[in-house]
């Protein structure tokens, strides 16, 4: 009687110690998922925001701002600073701070450059076209340097996709 609740304690010891990996195992996973899931649902989110703010009406209105003086941007920023008319010079700089926000998001890692370059790139190439001239003067020398970043990453973003295209074409 002895030996048999022995041998029966060892079974269940020899049944434990194979189940313990093996649900830590399956519980690790499932956590694993559960971080996967959460950091899909932030990144969404982020997203979601990010164009609401692009689609606002201050947004759309500081777009068409930028697109008319085209050119002559910061000649126009410059004035507007100048003769303090807050919406003018608002509206100019609106849109290289959005950039420089999501410029921000991308290089630090909390945002992929593939996702944002899907949102945004061609208006990211269309936008800094105008600004480069200004935010690469060194009289503006940092101001908006994740802008600047952002430019570099979705241009190897984009040579990367050329690339993948060229391959899959040959």
């Amino acid at each position: 009687m002895l030996h048999m609740e022995q041998s029966v304690i060892s079974s269940c010891a020899n049944w434990a110690l194979i189940a313990t990996p093996i649900i830590i195992a399956i519980g690790l996973y499932f956590a694993y998922r559960e971080c996967v899931s959460v950091r899909n649902a932030r990144i969404a989110q982020t997203i979601v925001s990010l164009m609401s703010v692009w689609d606002s009406d201050g947004m759309a209105e500081s777009r068409r701002k930028v697109n008319e003086s085209g050119k002559n941007l910061q000649v126009d920023y410059e004035v507007s600073d100048e003769k303090n008319e807050l919406d003018s010079y608002t509206s100019y700089i609106r849109v290289a701070n959005f950039f420089d926000g999501l410029g921000a998001l991308v290089a630090e890692g909390y945002l992929d450059v593939r996702i944002a370059y899907d949102h945004l790139g061609k208006a990211e190439k269309t936008y800094y076209m105008f600004y480069e001239p200004m935010i690469t003067s060194s009289k503006y020398e940092g101001y908006v340097r994740y802008f600047i970043k952002l430019h570099e990453l979705f241009t190897k973003e984009e040579a990367r996709r050329s690339k993948t295209k060229q391959r899959r074409a040959s």
